[in-house]
């Protein structure tokens, strides 16, 4: 409805007129005059229309909002705060510069459409800039919701709308800013005001593999030549098509033009016999071969396919100074073996193998005498039998294994025997695998099936060697012969039934023990010992024991019956100024170091743990009674398993 005229408007129109005539006549004449005479620029008004307002809205600032290019002031009418009818209203104003000498007072006007309530628009939907899309893993999209209303007008929604995605693991949405974060399908959605979009769906898939590099060449690399009876390392260096190599050595096949001259396994040449033969490589269909010359070698040289009478006819034919070559391959012994000559380097082959394989419980090699070189042999069946007294004998990086199970004599179940002593002699780096009887049982007549067993040493070295799975590791008997000089250091021991170490009787100048590593007992028993020095010496310098990992870490096995199976002694010690120290003894041993009949005898400085001897205070026990000059001190111990140092 229609405001009605205030009293001042009703006035004011009846007035004005008279009002401005009287004032008018009281002008100065000149001032008119003068005012007529200039032309004052109007200023430009900028007002435009005003957005639809529904019915019941309060004029305001968004309305009359009209603007001027001079500085000045806006008289409106209706005034802010007006309330307007519903149709179609004029809004005037009427501008009043600051600068009236050059600016006219200048008028402006515009329309507003107020609407009734059943005419405001309705927001109908939200729809969103994309149904579909596909997206790799790390990529990134932009969507864009849009609010439709009923009146057909919109609005940009994005960045206060409320953003949904259906599988946050595969893709997440922020202000409509969509993310692909792992392979799989995501539906996105917008609401705002209480209305929901329909789902753009997104498809994520990962980066599509580069396809590998092609293999273009191969390159084979070594030398040329081998001698019979040895082996040379050939390598396969192969190039792909995107330039990068790699060593194919080991995944590439190898093949021989003449195997009788000349074996290849994974590029490891072993010459047979004197002549040329192809080596080939290949892969993925790309090959490559070289020639190798095969020479002759040595003066004395043996291969399988002779019968024993030849090979010894051969080892009895060579001069002290040879190295009889055995080339690679199986040679079948019988009784009662192979004699070695002195002064000779028996060889055999560090790649393919050069076994020696014999049953019925002989030694598949004898010597006696001085000067033996002995390297790159496997011995499967029998063992070295070394003769009266030997000397400057070298046995290395050879392989002992299943010795002793046929076998009722035991000399021949040990793999190393010296009879009688051995002098200036080394024996290290060499495997000793399976050795003794039937290790599920107690012995009694193979107390003696070791890996080495040997009378009086005197300057030798057991050192580096491997026994896995064995009755007895080393076992040196002197038997009232004078030793010196005896070192048997850094081995390992694996599963021992009966002695890793042990020593017996008499010792004159010293033997050191040191830096072995015993593990794993196998199904303990009553003479189960880690390392036993029983040996009475005869002087100040003799037994010295230390920094040997002693570990009783197995319990006692099934094939073990009866009141005897347990773990008696880790290290049973012996003997006049024998020294133990610096050692670790852990496990399940019942006493950690035994002491027997001894004089002076110390035991310093050592790591004792296990449960049996914190039970029975058996770290440190004495066999017979304390013994005259007996110093134990600075020892560790504890009921742990593990002293948790040296394994």
């Amino acid at each position: 409805m229609r405001t009605p005229p205030t009293l001042w408007q009703t006035c004011a129109s009846f007035l004005l007129p008279i009002l401005i005539a009287g004032c008018g006549a009281k002008m100065n004449s000149n001032l008119l005059a003068n005012s007529a005479a200039t032309s004052l620029t109007s200023p430009v008004i900028t007002w435009n229309q005003p957005a639809s307002v529904p019915e019941g809205t309060v004029l305001g600032s968004t309305q009359l909002n009209a603007s001027a290019s001079v500085p000045g002031s806006f008289t409106y009418t209706p005034a802010a705060g007006t309330t307007l009818q519903a149709g179609t209203q004029t809004l005037s104003a009427v501008f009043t510069p600051q600068n009236q000498t050059e600016y006219a007072v200048t008028k402006a006007s515009t329309t507003i459409n107020v609407t009734t309530a059943a005419q405001s628009p309705t927001l109908d939907s939200i729809s969103l800039s994309s149904g579909s899309a596909a997206l790799q893993t790390g990529g990134a999209m932009q969507l864009t919701a849009t609010a439709n209303y009923s009146d057909h007008s919109t609005r940009d929604v994005t960045a206060i709308a409320n953003w949904n995605t259906s599988n946050d693991f595969s893709a997440s949405v922020t202000a409509g800013k969509v993310t692909a974060l792992a392979a799989g399908t995501a539906q996105i959605t917008a609401s705002w005001n209480g209305v929901a979009s329909s789902a753009t769906n997104v498809t994520v898939t990962s980066p599509a593999a580069a396809p590998a590099p092609a293999l273009t060449k191969l390159q084979v690399t070594g030398s040329s030549t081998v001698t019979a009876g040895d082996a040379i390392q050939l390598r396969a260096i192969g190039t792909y098509s995107d330039n990068s190599t790699k060593d194919l050595t080991t995944t590439a096949a190898w093949s021989s033009s003449n195997a009788s001259l000349a074996v290849v396994q994974s590029g490891a040449v072993t010459g047979i016999n004197p002549g040329t033969a192809s080596i080939s490589v290949s892969m993925d269909h790309v090959s490559n071969s070289v020639t190798i010359t095969v020479s002759s070698g040595y003066a004395v040289q043996v291969n399988p396919s002779m019968s024993m009478s030849q090979i010894q006819d051969a080892i009895n034919d060579s001069e002290p100074g040879d190295t009889v070559a055995f080339a690679a391959g199986t040679y079948n012994l019988s009784y009662p073996g192979l004699r070695l000559q002195p002064g000779r380097t028996y060889l055999g082959t560090t790649a393919g193998g050069t076994i020696l394989s014999g049953s019925g419980g002989f030694d598949l090699m004898t010597f006696y005498g001085s000067g033996l070189t002995l390297q790159n042999f496997t011995f499967n069946g029998g063992g070295l039998y070394l003769g009266g007294p030997v000397s400057s004998v070298k046995v290395e990086n050879n392989t002992f294994e299943n010795i002793g199970a046929p076998y009722t004599n035991w000399t021949t179940e040990i793999a190393i025997f010296m009879d009688t002593s051995a002098a200036n002699s080394d024996f290290s780096h060499n495997t000793f695998k399976n050795i003794g009887g039937s290790l599920l049982t107690e012995f009694v007549d193979e107390c003696f099936s070791s890996g080495i067993f040997g009378y009086g040493l005197s300057n030798v070295t057991i050192e580096y060697n491997n026994f896995d799975t064995f009755n007895e590791g080393i076992h040196i008997f002197y038997d009232n012969l004078d030793g010196e000089n005896v070192h048997i250091n850094d081995n390992t021991f694996v599963q021992g039934h009966r002695i890793a170490i042990e020593m017996q009787d008499s010792l004159a100048g010293g033997l050191e023990v040191a830096f072995n590593k015993i593990s794993e007992p196998l199904n303990a028993w009553a003479l189960t010992y880690g390392i036993s020095m029983a040996a009475t010496s005869q002087s100040g310098t003799g037994v010295i024991v230390h920094d040997n990992v002693v570990d009783g870490d197995t319990p006692v096995g099934a094939g073990c019956t009866g009141s005897g199976c347990y773990y008696p002694y880790g290290i049973e010690a012996w003997g006049t100024g024998t020294q133990i120290y610096n050692n670790t003894i852990e496990g399940l041993w019942n006493h950690g170091v035994a002491i027997g009949v001894a004089l002076d005898l110390s035991v310093k400085s050592n790591s004792i743990c296990g449960p049996n001897m914190a039970a029975n205070n058996t770290f440190v026990d004495f066999e017979y009674g304390s013994e005259p000059g007996t110093t134990i001190s600075g020892n560790s111990t504890s009921s742990s398993m593990s002293c948790g140092a040296g394994n």
